[in-house]
């Protein structure tokens, strides 16, 4: 597995790229089955408003407001995410594999009172 990360930070603004790579891997004990390689990438942002200047005191309960969107599985990739076995493993037939999460999207509110 191999994971890289970009970030770029300016004033109250944060953004950010990940990539990951997991290689093929043997989904038998004989390796004559095999799960395929893939690709992921992630995006997030930032932005942080700090003691909101002017709009401080009308806000005075709450200050470092923050406002953050994400990303998770960028190119919407399909791809294997876990392996192993179920029942008896020594039969080597009861190999089982749980598929990775489409591309998903999410926002968030922070704040401090």
């Amino acid at each position: 597995m191999y994971k890289s990360s970009l970030s770029y930070a300016y004033k109250g603004f944060d953004t950010s790229i990940d990539a990951s790579y997991m290689s093929q891997r043997n989904l038998s004990y004989t390796g004559d089955a095999k799960v395929p390689s893939y690709w992921l990438a992630n995006f997030s942002m930032r932005y942080k408003f700090g003691n909101m200047g002017k709009y401080a005191h009308s806000l005075g309960f709450m200050q470092n407001l923050e406002l953050s969107f994400n990303v998770y599985n960028l190119t919407n990739q399909f791809y294997v995410s876990t392996m192993g076995e179920n029942g008896f493993p020594l039969s080597g037939d009861a190999q089982s594999f749980l598929l990775g999460a489409p591309r998903q999207f999410f926002g968030s509110v922070r704040a401090e009172f």
